[in-house]
């Protein structure tokens, strides 16, 4: 299998201009033969969203987006960072997470289950941590 990282610098807030370039490195991974194209963490939002987080607009658009990059994912599998709501309705209200996108899409999800809290990281004031690593073929 051929995997093409894409390595760029996601621009916090962004969310138009992020995907729009998310979405280049999708069709250039599918033309160059690849499999799976993989993203950095929160991708879609960059990093670090902070109090962006808490606009319910921003978490919207960021998962619209989200469904958008699917659509495209045809003929080859992208794994992209971005922000969900918590499904329970204890913790935190967001989670931290890669998605596997393909055949249109989100196919599967992993949340981030070590948030950091030491020097500019404030990662638990906003997500709610996985409580495990999840595996699948």
């Amino acid at each position: 299998m051929k995997i093409a990282l894409a390595q760029f610098n996601p621009i916090v807030g962004d969310i138009e201009g992020n995907t729009a370039r998310m979405g280049d490195f999708i069709d250039r991974a599918r033309s160059a033969g690849a499999g799976l194209v993989v993203f950095g963490e929160l991708s879609v939002v960059g990093y670090p969203p902070r109090d962006l987080l808490r606009k319910e607009r921003f978490i919207a658009d960021n998962l619209r987006a989200v469904d958008n990059l699917a659509q495209r994912c045809q003929g080859v599998a992208a794994l992209v960072g971005y922000v969900r709501p918590t499904p329970e309705a204890s913790g935190r209200p967001l989670q931290n997470v890669a998605g596997l996108l393909q055949n249109g899409r989100v196919e599967h999800v992993h949340v981030k289950t070590l948030l950091p809290t030491y020097d500019v990281f404030d990662e638990t004031r906003y997500f709610q941590p996985g409580t495990a690593p999840r595996c699948f073929a």
